[in-house]
């Protein structure tokens, strides 16, 4: 819950045009879902759709130097291996893979 919280709050802080904020915001949910075991990640496809949506707002709001240092594109790439058959899901994380390229 914690997690939806803060990625939504950084949502909206990107829909007002403040960037920054809502960057710090990804920042800490995204420190909060790798605290998870991998495992528990993989086996379930609400924490995996839920990586993908922060991975996707870091993406949106992080430097070029944030997304590098901390492997963001090798992220999305295993989240996408992940996912299932849902073609949105899948289109959201290309799209990521896309704007980290």
């Amino acid at each position: 819950m914690l997690l939806e919280v803060q990625n939504t709050t950084g949502e909206l802080y990107l829909e007002i045009g403040m960037t920054e904020e809502g960057f710090h915001y990804f920042q800490k949910a995204w420190s909060n879902l790798m605290e998870f075991s991998p495992s528990a990640i993989k086996d379930s496809q609400d924490f995996v759709k839920q990586k993908g949506r922060v991975l996707n707002n870091l993406a949106k709001s992080a430097t070029e130097k944030y997304l590098k240092e901390n492997h963001i594109l090798e992220c999305a790439a295993e989240i996408s291996s992940l996912l299932d058959n849902n073609p949105r899901d899948r289109a959201t994380m290309k799209y990521t893979e896309g704007v980290l390229m």
